[in-house]
């Protein structure tokens, strides 16, 4: 259970959850925990490049990332990922713990650390200067520009498969390497891609706060404006999931009798149908299948390979009533800057509407695609680690190809190299209505500006109309774009591990293709290697009994040193009771709205199938995975998460009222009660 957990440097060590949860929920499985954060990983590598590490900074034995019970976590005391030291006094620092934890943090502990921090921390020498200044500009002027280039190139002119290149190879010792040799490949143009746009969006938002900021001292529309502002994006990637899935089941002819059949027949009649709802569900496939739950692990199959997911929701679309999930009006920049309610000066409000928000909203974008590549990238080598894993079962060097995903790397690879420990097998052992089907309409610039509740002046009106708005807007646009580039590429891993999987099964390396996801990069290396060790399949059953253990553990926002638990769900949150029964808690609002609606509460996606049109969403954390659900919301609560998190970035495309940091909700209320959701006073209250 301990096996992979980060060692200690200190008796008092703080790591959280925050951001990670999303990214990675639940328990990791071993191969990822050791192929992605290693301290050789790409963070470390990119950190050097651009002057924030150096080599000096390498330690064998501290991880970029805390790892506690195989769940990612930030380090706040000793991670090298330096993002909060300057928190509270800078600005920059203020506005990444808001894109992370979603509030400002005031835990006495996490704010010595960080001044710690700050007083150990060497000068930046004027070389480290220079590369971080160039990176800064390089993400603001041209990081969309090298982004569309690269996904071009691999996605279109390429069309880079990883497994294409493994079936070359007959052997599991020699597929391991070419995962290897490739590594380098997907994890540098994965992060070169996402690192530079999501950072360049984060920077328009803050541009577009600032602006905003400046106009008035404690400005109380602050948040709701600018929550305005970035929630009309339209070239948001991944809001095109529950738009793509809207679109087919508008499309399905007898909506009727599709409604009746079961999972399994839907899929079929999509699958092998000719019409316009075979032939959507069949693009949706191509061009959004790499995605799914637990899309940056390889143990877990994408949309493409497990799209039940998909076919529950567009079942329940066609059963929902009439008035839920009305689509959402955009409104241009325009409305959006004449909505203002904070005063802005004219020049201030010329800016906004011809510069800043356009270029903010394109960012938004961006980073969204950057991601969307950053996964189908993931997704080839969460090919390749199947494609090993049944390689080795064929070797007979694991049981089956999902003991594959309870290995270490090490195991992998001494299992590869012909190492036949049984130890290691041993280890891996224990271990709707129409209604609802029409398309979201966006706001204008113009009408998002003109419902702004914030006042502002001309000038600083004009501003955000003419230039923050539309260019934070594009900025969301290319974060996404580079989010759905990265997992595209990281989907070639994905591909590639499940073609060595297959390759190690065909070996007799493995028993099964999954069993390579219990493998750790040395061991599947090993195993390719020869190394017949089978202390490593031991290793492998024992992972296989403890991970549906680790995967449930939940923890706190910031959990402390020395003993790192998680925390108990047998212990129910006492929420503050009103005196009339209600029981009341607050979170950070990152779309806007109100609803009085009835509850469902999953803690994970297995229990989404409880989800009904119309319920508000009380959850841990979402991931893309959650994304064919969303249209059947109508409004979302999730304990941990930052205000660019997935679930915050859809819900403001879609005008679903949402709140996040709402620590201990999951365990405050229940599926069933009836609650009412206010962001203006950031509250979810049960009333019956």
């Amino acid at each position: 259970m301990h096996e992979l957990d980060t060692p200690h440097q200190t008796e008092f060590e703080i790591y959280s959850r925050a951001h990670w949860g999303e990214n990675f929920p639940g328990a990791s499985s071993w191969i990822v925990l050791q192929w992605f954060w290693s301290n050789k990983s790409t963070f470390l590598r990119q950190g050097i490049s651009r002057g924030s590490f150096s080599a000096d900074d390498y330690n064998p034995f501290v991880e970029s990332m805390g790892v506690q019970y195989n769940q990612v976590m930030f380090n706040m005391t000793n991670g090298k990922m330096d993002f909060f030291a300057d928190y509270p006094e800078s600005k920059q620092a203020q506005q990444m713990v808001l894109a992370m934890f979603g509030h400002h943090i005031d835990d006495e502990d996490v704010l010595k650390s960080f001044k710690v921090k700050r007083l150990e921390r060497a000068s930046s020498s004027f070389v480290g200067k220079v590369r971080t200044f160039y990176f800064i500009i390089n993400a603001l002027l041209f990081g969309p520009k090298n982004l569309l280039k690269t996904k071009s190139l691999f996605m279109e002119e390429k069309k880079y498969d990883l497994v294409n290149i493994l079936r070359q190879f007959s052997n599991s010792k020699a597929i391991y390497k070419e995962i290897l040799d490739n590594y380098h490949i997907i994890s540098n143009t994965a992060f070169e891609n996402h690192g530079p746009v999501s950072m360049g969006s984060s920077l328009k938002n803050a541009i577009l706060k600032a602006t905003l900021q400046g106009a008035m001292k404690d400005n109380p529309e602050l948040d709701a404006d600018l929550n305005e502002m970035i929630s009309s994006c339209n070239d948001v990637i991944s809001a095109e999931v529950p738009n793509s899935l809207r679109d087919i089941a508008k499309s399905i002819k007898d909506k009727q009798t599709f409604r009746q059949l079961s999972d399994e027949e839907a899929l079929q009649v999509l699958y092998k149908g000719t019409d316009e709802s075979s032939l959507k569900f069949k693009q949706f496939l191509e061009r959004h299948g790499h995605r799914g739950y637990r899309e940056l692990d390889p143990m877990y199959k994408p949309w493409k390979g497990n799209p039940i997911p998909c076919i529950k929701t567009i079942k329940t679309m066609l059963s929902g009533s009439e008035k839920q999930l009305e689509a959402k009006v955009g409104k241009s920049v325009d409305r959006l800057i004449e909505e203002l309610k904070t005063p802005l000066t004219p020049i201030k409000r010329l800016l906004l509407k011809k510069l800043i928000l356009p270029y903010t909203q394109r960012g938004i974008g961006y980073r969204e695609i950057s991601k969307y590549f950053m996964i189908w990238l993931n997704n080839k080598l969460r090919e390749g680690f199947w494609y090993l894993a049944e390689q080795m079962v064929r070797e007979g060097l694991i049981p089956s190809a999902e003991s594959f995903f309870y290995l270490t790397v090490t195991e992998v690879e001494a299992l590869c190299n012909g190492d036949r420990d049984p130890l290691i097998l041993a280890r891996g052992m224990l271990s709707g209505n129409e209604s609802q089907l029409e398309p979201k309409v966006e706001k204008s610039v113009d009408q998002v500006v003109s419902e702004l509740k914030t006042p502002l002046s001309y000038w600083r009106r004009l501003l955000i109309h003419k230039l923050l708005l539309p260019w934070c807007r594009r900025g969301v646009g290319y974060r996404e774009l580079s989010k759905y580039f990265l997992i595209w590429m990281n989907n070639q891993y994905r591909q590639g591990f499940r073609l060595l999987s297959k390759q190690m099964v065909n070996e007799g390396l493995i028993p099964s293709a999954e069993s390579f996801f219990y493998l750790t990069v040395t061991e599947v290396e090993a195993l390719c290697n020869g190394d017949r060790d089978p202390l490593i399949l031991a290793r492998v059953r024992h992972r296989k009994r403890l991970y549906p253990k680790m995967d449930k553990y939940k923890f706190q926002e910031f959990i402390k040193g020395p003993e790192m638990k998680p925390r108990n769900f047998e212990d129910r949150i006492i929420p503050p009771n009103l005196g009339t029964g209600m029981v009341q808690m607050k979170g950070t609002p990152v779309s806007n709205g109100s609803i009085k609606a009835r509850v469902c509460v999953s803690e994970d996606i297995t229990e989404a199938d409880n989800i009904q049109p119309g319920d508000i969403l009380i959850t841990y954390s979402t991931d893309i995975g959650w994304s064919p659900y969303f249209p059947l919301l109508s409004g979302i609560i999730t304990e941990i998460g930052g205000t660019i998190s997935h679930g915050a970035v859809i819900a403001r495309e879609y005008g679903i009222p949402c709140l996040i940091a709402v620590e201990g909700a999951c365990r405050a209320f229940k599926t069933g009660d009836i609650c009412v959701l206010d962001t203006q006073s950031s509250t979810i209250t049960k009333i019956q």
